[in-house]
C-alpha cells in the first residue's frame, strides 16, 4: 500500500519545473526602446512619462537615485510593470524649463542586476532645450584626492536659498573618479557648491558633512569645464548652551561647539572670564562681590557668525576643589632671533596685572634681555 503513495509523490514532484543551471551568463543591459513622450520632446504638459526596455526591469533605490532636474516643486510616483516604467507626477512643471532625469543605477534587469549605462531622459516644457553645462572634480582639502558620490548644486544667484536651506536649481554627483556633469541647465548666474551629503536631503546640516564652494558667482551660457572643488568639514550646527552649573569656586557655561566671540551683559563690570577647552567653555571667575543670583546675559558667535543671545542666573557657591593651575606657554615660530622676532606668551587664566622685572629673555650665562610693555 505504500508503493502508490510513493508513485504519486514522484508525479508530483515532476510537474514542478526547475530552471536550467548552467549556461551563459547575462551580461548584457537592458536597452531602452521606447519612451512616452519621445526623449527630448518640446512644449510637454503632460504628467506622465513612461520607458520601456527590452526585458524585464527592476527598480533598486529609485528614489535616491534618480535626479531630476532642475528640482521639482512636488512629488511623484512611479510603477514598474514587466519591461516598463511609469513615472506619475503630482505638480505642474515649470513652463519654458528644460527637465533632465538622470536614473543613475536606479534601473536594472531582474536576472543579473545590469544597469543601463547613463540612462537619462530629457524633455522641455518650451520651445526649446536647453543647452549650457558645466563640468569638473571633486577633492578632498586634506589629502588632495578625487572624491566619488559628493553632491554638486547650482543655486540661482541672486537667491535667498543656499546650501544650507535647500533644495538646489540643478544638482548631480561624482563618479568614481570624482567628475561631475550637470547638462541642459538655463542660461543665468548660479552659485555652486559641493556636498558630502550623507543623509541625502540636499541641503547642509551636520557637522559631519563636509562641502566647498566657490565665493563668486557662475554666469552660465555655455558649456563651462575645469572646474574644481575641495571639500572641508565645517561644524554648521546652531549654537547650543548645553549646561550652566558652578565649577569650584567659579561658574561655567559649556556650548556644543566652539565660539569665537562672546559678550556679557552685566551690571556688575568686575566680572572676569575667559573661553577654555576648544572654545567651548566661557569661565566666570569667582567674585566675591556677588553674593547673591546674578542674571547674566550674554551673546555668543560662531565662525559661520551664528548667534546665540540668552539669560542665565549665575551663582558661586563655596568649593574644597583646589583652583587650577596658573600655566604660561610661550607661543614662537622655528627660526632665528632678529629684530622682528616675534612671540606671545599665552596663560590658561585671565591676567590681573604684570610684573615685568620678573619678565626677561635669557640668551647664555651672562646675557638676558629685559622685556617691557613698549615692546
Amino acid at each position: 500500500m505504500k508503493y502508490p503513495w510513493f508513485l504519486i509523490f514522484l508525479t508530483y514532484a515532476c510537474a514542478n519545473p526547475i530552471p536550467p543551471t548552467g549556461g551563459p551568463k547575462d551580461l548584457d543591459p537592458p536597452v531602452l526602446i521606447n519612451t512616452i513622450p519621445d526623449n527630448k520632446t518640446l512644449n510637454f504638459n503632460g504628467s506622465q512619462i513612461t520607458l520601456e526596455f527590452d526585458e524585464y526591469i527592476k527598480e533598486e533605490n529609485l528614489l535616491t537615485q534618480l535626479m531630476i532636474t532642475p528640482s521639482l516643486r512636488g512629488i511623484y510616483e512611479y510603477r514598474v510593470n514587466k519591461n516598463r516604467i511609469v513615472l506619475s507626477f503630482k505638480e505642474p512643471f515649470d513652463s519654458a524649463t528644460t527637465y533632465t532625469l538622470n536614473f543613475r543605477e536606479g534601473i536594472k534587469d531582474i536576472t543579473e542586476g545590469n544597469v543601463p549605462p547613463n540612462l537619462k531622459f530629457v524633455f522641455s516644457t518650451g520651445n526649446f532645450l536647453d543647452s549650457a553645462s558645466v563640468q569638473g572634480v571633486v577633492r578632498s582639502l586634506m589629502t588632495k584626492e578625487l572624491l566619488e558620490d559628493i553632491t554638486v548644486s547650482l543655486f540661482n544667484d541672486p537667491d535667498t536659498i543656499t546650501i544650507f536651506d535647500g533644495p538646489p536649481r540643478y544638482s548631480t554627483i561624482t563618479n568614481e573618479k570624482g567628475e561631475f556633469s550637470i547638462e541642459n541647465i538655463k542660461n543665468s548666474n548660479y552659485s555652486i557648491y559641493s556636498l558630502d551629503d550623507k543623509n541625502r536631503n540636499l541641503k547642509l546640516e551636520s557637522r559631519s558633512e563636509g562641502y566647498g564652494f566657490l565665493d563668486h558667482s557662475l554666469t552660465i551660457n555655455d558649456s563651462l569645464t575645469g572646474l574644481e572643488f575641495y571639500i572641508f568639514n565645517l561644524d554648521t550646527r546652531p549654537i547650543v548652551l548645553q549646561s550652566n552649573r558652578p565649577s569650584g569656586n567659579n561658574y561655567q557655561l559649556k556650548f556644543n561647539k566652539s565660539l569665537t566671540h562672546y559678550q556679557l551683559l552685566t551690571e556688575d563690570e568686575s566680572l572676569i572670564s575667559n573661553l577654555l577647552e576648544n572654545n567651548q567653555i566661557l569661565r566666570i571667575y569667582y567674585n566675591e562681590s556677588v553674593t547673591d543670583s546674578l542674571g547674566l546675559h550674554f551673546i555668543v558667535n560662531d565662525s559661520l557668525q551664528q548667534t546665540l543671545d540668552s539669560l542665565v542666573y549665575v551663582k558661586f557657591v563655596e568649593s574644597t576643589k583646589k583652583p587650577d593651575k596658573f600655566i604660561a606657554n610661550l607661543d614662537q615660530k622655528n627660526g632665528p632671533i632678529n629684530k622682528s622676532f616675534r612671540a606671545s606668551i599665552k596663560f590658561n587664566k585671565p591676567i590681573a596685572s604684570v610684573n615685568y622685572d620678573s619678565i626677561y629673555f635669557q640668551f647664555d650665562s651672562l646675557y638676558s634681555l629685559p622685556i617691557n610693555d613698549s615692546m
